[in-house]
């Protein structure tokens, strides 16, 4: 009873210090203001969007006019993790809190999920505890949480520990339950962030290609795959297909510069490990005790030899690709490669072949190598490789570093180094693992602030009330181009209904104008700043300026002194110096809907019903017109005149347009519809076969 209850204590107090650093570290979050991480006003309008769509049209929208001129509302990205923030802001705590408490509570449950995940692998007790500790300070967990604000794959650490961990068990004990559970945290990864479900889809190859050479059962290699896989995907269909077939119909040229940062320079290489701060290194030293268990074992010169050449070829070839590319990625190559077949030949000649050991350094290397993007000579093999952000695989490499990491802390603190002397000992002595661990807790979060010193989290931002009072005040339709503006400008529209030509997820595009700018956001075109130099990103602003009566923009913002010079010449005037934002508004009358010829037209009334509908009247049209509604064209939009159905056409631009003949009177009814049946009804089949195989026979064993 004694050693149980000391046991519960230790516990109790792990898990107490996991929560309170998560909690220490997310209290920036939650003092008052709009959070400010990098990607923070790209998820946070997803959430403000639909929050009011549904507190003021009562439905949830399936369009959303409030970036890019127009885009299909989350079709091109996972709903699941906004749907979870809307529902807690439905409950009355408002968007911007709901959307704090989801990001920090995923945040904070990813240690402990990483510990259950330990466990499951079958790492001892006190190892996983210390592999959530450590998987809690990893620089790079703190960078994707609150420097970068990546709030999806926040929300997904911990449904992909939990995956692996249901995999794990079902192989193990071929239990239903944890296959039915696995199926599920699939399905709900998928709809949650499909960048990770792909990467989880990796690793679950790698682990049951481990398990089947081990155990030679294809049949639960394949019941594995059908279950966590087939079924996962059947069961998220009603967003997963047309999202994909979305993507195939639509030619978007950007790419995610992740891939191809300079990873293979000596400088480049550093900024990729070290935000994987201590546990890497630790990880490593536990690969290497691994295959080394004795110094006799590392000795003699040709295991030295064999030791070092792998670490010594991928260190050169980091140095070598400073003026040689192509030797740095051959040495790079040759490295892992070695290193792999060290490892497997190890593992051969001792007989030994723990598969969930194999399986956390194989997914450690080899995300040590995706992480490296195009210069990762491989990477570019893979299937929507220039898609990926391999950054996102940098924080999936901090999850086996930990398991690894802790590992060998467990073994260092819990051996028995120091054998007791025979008259009085030393507490140290009887028990040196407390100021061990002391030790390593310190050198931990010590390299943690060390690497992060510079990356300082800028505190919490608002929109100027002056801004938001000044759009509240203005009857004129049209968009807002904004120039070099503070990141706020992208939530602008929950506050005042003005609607943006620029956006945060240049995936969404579907304007040929806007799909000709290989950039993440027009309002700093920070890529074209980097690759091209100002004069070329000033000529991207100055275009956009002068194609702004076809773009449908009335306003155009600037929050840099320096770039007011592009208004010189242009069809605007200042009518406002806000906070330092300077807010121009076109000479002609600013307007959503273009009629040719103008002057076959008396009057012109075009209003949203809602955000999938909308409403056009049009009074004494004396000949026939093109109508050209400035909304961008996409499957689903139906089109109705006087209640009968017409067929519409798309602009070279990109917006809807129809023709009509001299009437009287006019009334044109715009309606977004997207849904498939046929795509809800492979959902319902994916349902319906996991109830149909969960079904309890015998003892629940598959």
């Amino acid at each position: 009873m004694g050693i149980m209850k000391r046991d519960t204590i230790q516990s109790i107090a792990f898990f107490a210090g996991l929560l309170a650093i998560g909690l220490i570290t997310s209290a920036y979050l939650f003092a008052d203001g709009l959070p400010a991480g990098g990607d923070s006003m790209s998820h946070l309008f997803k959430v403000m969007y639909a929050y009011k769509a549904l507190t003021t049209q009562g439905s949830w929208p399936a369009w959303c006019t409030d970036w890019y001129g127009g885009t299909p509302f989350l079709h091109f990205y996972p709903p699941g993790s906004y749907l979870l923030a809307v529902v807690i802001a439905l409950l009355g705590v408002g968007p911007v809190l709901a959307y704090k408490l989801v990001n920090t509570g995923f945040y904070i449950a990813a240690p402990f999920t990483v510990y259950y995940l330990s466990r499951s692998l079958g790492f001892p007790q006190d190892s996983s505890r210390v592999a959530g500790l450590l998987f809690s300070l990893t620089p790079v967990l703190l960078e994707n949480f609150l420097f970068y604000d990546r709030f999806t794959t926040t929300v997904s650490l911990p449904l992909l520990c939990l995956f692996l961990a249901c995999v794990v068990q079902a192989l193990s004990s071929g239990k239903k339950r944890f296959l039915v559970a696995a199926c599920l945290l699939m399905t709900l990864l998928l709809l949650t962030h499909h960048l990770t479900a792909y990467t989880l889809g990796l690793l679950l190859l790698l682990l049951l290609a481990l398990r089947y050479v081990r155990s030679r059962n294809l049949q639960a290699t394949l019941t594995t795959v059908c279950i966590t896989v087939g079924i996962p995907v059947a069961n998220a269909a009603f967003w997963l297909l047309p999202f994909l077939e979305s993507t195939f119909q639509i030619e978007n040229p950007f790419y995610n510069r992740s891939n191809v940062a300079d990873f293979l320079s000596p400088e480049g290489f550093m900024s990729l490990v070290v935000p994987l701060g201590l546990q890497l290194l630790l990880a490593l030293l536990e690969i290497t005790r691994h295959l080394f268990p004795s110094r006799q074992a590392l000795a003699t010169p040709r295991a030295t030899v064999t030791f070092l050449f792998p670490s010594c070829a991928i260190l050169l070839g980091s140095i070598v690709s400073g003026w040689r590319l192509e030797v740095g990625q051959i040495l790079l190559l040759l490295g892992f490669t070695a290193f792999l077949l060290l490892f497997v030949n190890r593992r051969r000649a001792e007989g030994s072949w723990d598969v969930n050991y194999v399986f956390c350094v194989l997914w450690l290397i080899s995300f040590l190598w995706l992480s490296m993007g195009f210069n990762g000579v491989l990477f570019r093999l893979l299937p929507y490789s220039q898609s990926l952000d391999v950054l996102r695989f940098r924080v999936y490499l901090a999850i086996p570093a930990s398991l690894l990491a802790g590992h060998l802390v467990y073994r260092l603190v819990a051996a028995p180094t120091i054998k007791p002397a025979p008259t009085s000992p030393s507490r140290f002595e009887r028990d040196p693992r407390r100021p061990l661990t002391l030790i390593l807790i310190i050198a931990a979060v010590t390299v943690c602030f060390s690497v992060a010193h510079a990356i300082t989290y800028p505190g919490n931002t608002t929109i100027p009330p002056a801004v938001i009072e000044f759009f509240a005040a203005q009857s004129a339709g049209g968009r807002v181009l904004p120039i070099a503006c503070p990141n706020w400008i992208h939530v602008l529209p929950y506050y005042t209904n003005q609607t943006l030509i620029d956006g945060w997820y240049p995936q969404e595009k579907l304007l040929l104008p806007l799909l000709a700018i290989n950039d993440y956001k027009i309002n700093d075109l920070y890529s074209t700043l980097q690759e091209e130099g100002a004069a070329a990103q000033n000529r991207v602003w100055a275009s956009l300026i002068q194609n702004a009566s076809n773009l449908g923009v009335s306003w155009v913002m600037i929050g840099d002194v320096a770039k007011r010079p592009l208004m010189r010449d242009a069809a605007f005037t200042l009518v406002a110096d806000l906070d330092g934002i300077a807010i121009y508004q076109t000479v002609d009358a600013g307007s959503l809907v273009a009629v040719s010829p103008h002057q076959a037209v008396g009057d012109i009334v075009f209003a949203p019903r809602s955000s999938d509908h909308f409403t056009l009247h049009l009074k004494d049209v004396q000949e026939p017109i093109m109508v050209v509604i400035k909304m961008a064209d996409f499957l689903g939009w139906t089109l109705q005149v006087d209640g009968v159905p017409r067929m519409h056409i798309r602009t070279e631009v990109g917006f809807i347009a129809f023709s009509l003949t001299p009437q009287s009177s006019y009334q044109v009814d715009l309606t977004y519809d997207p849904l498939k049946p046929s795509f809800l009804w492979v959902s319902m089949a994916g349902l319906v076969l996991l109830v149909g195989w969960a079904m309890p026979r015998g003892r629940g064993r598959w």
